[in-house]
């Protein structure tokens, strides 16, 4: 309500060679305040405890540095890593005013890879009227799936592909009357 917003993201890995000791996150607003511990799952159902930091010794600003708990690293095998931090939307001008509403434009973190089915969830206080896309063009490329709970209202989008580099913006209009 305050438009400070709770922000995960669930990136996937697979390690083919090697061992890694510590990965590395780009693309995180150099804003945003860390939960400093994680947990990386492995895909045979393992936690790992790790520990996220900013690196401030990266070139890229916003960049998160992940070190695992295991004295050897991370091995051969497939993870899934959350990445937790909090974010004030109105301060960064993530979530502006546009006209009788609001306009969250999220940008994702790009990718040094291409990605299929990237998705991203807003959960919102409930308002009378739901979320949606900001434009009709966006929906030429992206998926919306409105979920309206008493107390919260849900907007899923879905891109079918973000090619590599891109930096995928998640744009929503949503009704002044959800934030205080």
């Amino acid at each position: 309500p305050d438009g400070v917003a709770s922000v995960e993201h669930r990136l996937r890995y697979r390690v083919v060679a090697g061992r890694f000791k510590s990965l590395a996150v780009t693309g995180i607003d150099p804003r945003a305040e860390l939960v400093k511990d994680t947990v990386l799952v492995a895909e045979k159902g393992g936690e790992i405890p790790a520990h996220a930091e900013v690196d401030a010794s990266a070139k890229e600003p916003g960049t998160v540095k992940l070190s695992f708990d295991e004295p050897k690293g991370i091995g051969r095998g497939s993870y899934a890593i959350s990445v937790t931090y909090k974010l004030d939307l109105v301060a960064a001008k993530i979530l502006v005013r546009d006209g009788a509403m609001w306009r969250l434009a999220w940008p994702s973190p790009a990718g040094a890879e291409g990605r299929d089915g990237a998705r991203v969830v807003f959960e919102l206080p409930p308002a009378p009227t739901p979320p949606r896309l900001s434009s009709p063009e966006q929906a030429q490329t992206t998926l919306a799936t409105l979920r309206r709970e008493a107390s919260k209202d849900e907007l899923e989008l879905v891109r079918a592909h973000v090619p590599r580099g891109e930096a995928a913006v998640w744009s929503a209009r949503v009704d002044p009357k959800a934030f205080s």
